[in-house]
C-alpha cells in the first residue's frame, strides 16, 4: 500500500486546530488538571471507545475528526497535569 505524504502545511493546520480546541476546552472547564493517570485514562478510553468509535462505525468523517481532536486534548491535559504533579 503507497500512501500519500503529508506536508508542513497540512501539518501546521492540525496544529493550529489542536491549540483552539485545547483553548476552547480550557474556556469551558478551566485549568483543573486531571487527578491522576486513572482519570486520565478514563476520559481518553471513554473517547476512544464510545465516541470515536460510534463516528468511525457510522462512517462520519466530520465526527471522527472532531472526536480525533477531543482524544488529542486529553492527552495533552493528561501529559501537562502529570508534569504538574512532578512539580510538587
Amino acid at each position: 500500500m503507497i500512501r500519500d505524504q503529508l506536508n508542513k502545511g497540512i501539518l501546521n493546520d492540525v496544529l493550529m486546530m489542536v491549540n483552539q480546541k485545547l483553548y476552547f476546552r480550557l474556556r469551558q472547564k478551566g485549568l483543573d488538571a486531571y487527578s491522576g493517570p486513572h482519570e486520565s485514562y478514563g476520559i481518553i478510553a471513554e473517547e476512544f471507545n464510545k465516541e470515536l468509535l460510534d463516528a468511525l462505525h457510522s462512517n462520519n468523517t466530520e465526527n471522527f475528526k472532531e472526536e480525533l481532536l477531543d482524544i488529542i486534548v486529553a492527552c495533552v491535559v493528561s501529559y501537562a497535569s502529570i508534569l504538574k504533579a512532578e512539580e510538587e
